[in-house]
């Protein structure tokens, strides 16, 4: 082989290489930014069951939106803002019903960093406010008059993440548990609305323990970074409440949503 051949294959390995390495380096650097806003739209089920409502169960598909935003510092110690809300009909068997149903929810908590590891584990630990409303207009007579049930509270509630990221995938999992709230419970459906005063819904509010109004929160989500700015989610949430304010009730929701995380 002459010397010739020899430079011209050395230069050609070499060019290779470079541009092997340069293809390499234009990957996305996939690192966490400080903010991270959040959009999820889904749909789910769930089942209602009130002992002064109705004598069986209510069974219902609903939509939903959930928009958040989360500020994380350099230690990931995180805050957090949510806005969820959700809407559905209430109907019953054999009988001519057909309630909306509304569900509203805002949130602002803290996430404190607890452990984490090389291999992609972390755990937070924290609390969050939230005011949770939901109601149920039993004889629509507008948009926004008629004749309503609900139950609303501000919770203070204690909250634990665990989070697994792999190169560009992120696995987590939470739960949220009131340990103090502030009910009002509205579960009388003559309760009339007229030009859209709602304050009737919030009137004898009084403080209750987890052992009168039991509401805990769990979520699975499972994302996948597309970009370093963008993350694509499939989120899962269940919902449990139990409360005996006013006349027992309990509801049970599960919650599919896909997600969008803008990281920057």
């Amino acid at each position: 082989m002459t010397t010739k051949t020899l430079t011209a294959t050395a230069l050609i390995l070499c060019s290779t290489a470079s541009f092997a390495q340069s293809e390499t380096g234009s990957q996305p650097e996939l690192k966490n930014g400080y903010n991270h806003i959040k959009i999820e739209a889904g749909t789910g089920s769930g089942v209602v069951e009130d002992e002064e409502l109705s004598g069986s169960e209510i069974n219902y598909t609903s939509l939903s939106l959930k928009l958040g935003y989360e500020y994380h510092l350099r230690n990931d110690f995180r805050f957090q803002v949510y806005l969820m809300n959700e809407a559905s009909e209430f109907n019953r068997e054999n009988e001519n019903l057909n309630a909306p149903y509304f569900a509203f929810e805002a949130r602002l908590g803290i996430l404190a960093p607890v452990m984490s590891t090389n291999s992609g584990f972390s755990l937070h630990v924290g609390s969050n406010y939230a005011f949770s409303t939901r109601f149920a207009n039993w004889e629509m007579r507008n948009e926004v008059d008629g004749q309503f049930s609900s139950l609303s509270a501000h919770h203070l509630n204690a909250a634990v993440q665990v989070e697994f990221q792999k190169n560009r995938w992120r696995a987590s999992a939470g739960l949220s548990m009131p340990v103090i709230a502030y009910v009002y419970r509205s579960n009388d459906p003559s309760i009339t609305i007229e030009n859209g005063e709602v304050s009737p819904l919030f009137e004898n509010g009084e403080w209750v323990a987890p052992d009168n109004y039991l509401v805990p929160e769990a979520s699975l989500k499972m994302g996948y970074k597309l970009t370093s700015y963008l993350e694509l989610s499939l989120n899962y949430n269940y919902d449990y409440l139990n409360s005996s304010v006013g006349a027992s009730s309990r509801q049970v929701e599960h919650q599919i949503r896909l997600g969008a995380t803008l990281n920057f």
